[in-house]
């Protein structure tokens, strides 16, 4: 179920008592960028899978390619644009053998290994080597744009909508001066609180989404 910048933002000010609009406490201008940028880095847990078509070109003749770390995290399937097939992940290993165990050295990649160079980038290598442009397509999370209007969509199910708030209040618990935390009535523990909360409602997503991953709905398509 996902809810706009705005829904978000009024049920952490509730939870903050933060709640007079002609006095707030932490100003719109401080607390949806503290809203966006967890959107963009909640922990551990994927949400709104999607195919992402030629989302790294491939170039004829070259086996390596370097990606972020965190677009690596976000990939479940990568498949060849031009053919829509899947390609096999492999180690490193195995990788070897496959190029010293054939003469074919170019073609069509069918699968690819992940590593990491003395920089350290994270690389991914595809064999056969590439023989012609192409490039490959990922199936995985898909990381939420920066949110900054009232209509603005946080596409989280329920759990993570409450995590993500919980985690933004603690944030916002921490930029408020002892006089004004006083005059919301908010006690020293509710931080901690807070924080609790926002843990749980994190583990409980993780476990919907494992049972989901294991009963298979959720499914590869596109």
């Amino acid at each position: 179920m996902s809810n706009t910048l705005l829904q978000v933002e009024d049920r952490i000010r509730a939870m903050l008592r933060d709640v007079n609009p002609d006095l707030p406490a932490v100003v719109s201008s401080q607390l949806r960028p503290l809203i966006s940028a967890r959107v963009q880095t909640m922990p551990g847990v994927e949400f709104g899978e999607a195919w992402t078509d030629s989302f790294l070109a491939l170039v004829a003749g070259t086996e390596d390619y370097t990606l972020s770390a965190l677009t690596l995290t976000n990939i479940r399937v990568l498949r060849l644009h031009s053919s829509k097939v899947e390609l096999e992940r492999v180690s490193m290993e195995r990788m070897t053998g496959y190029k010293q165990g054939t003469s074919v050295s170019s073609g069509d990649p069918t699968c690819y290994a992940v590593w990491e160079d003395t920089t350290p980038n994270v690389k991914i290598r595809l064999f056969p080597t590439p023989w012609q442009t192409d490039a490959l397509d990922k199936f995985g999370a898909v990381i939420p744009t920066e949110v900054v209007n009232d209509a603005d969509v946080i596409p989280f199910p329920t759990d993570m909508l409450r995590a993500l708030e919980y985690m933004v209040a603690v944030t916002a618990l921490g930029t408020l001066t002892p006089e004004k935390a006083q005059a919301l009535g908010v006690s020293p523990t509710t931080s901690g609180t807070f924080a609790e909360m926002g843990r749980e409602a994190l583990y409980w997503a993780k476990v919907r989404r494992n049972r989901m991953q294991r009963m298979g709905e959720v499914g590869v398509s596109g």
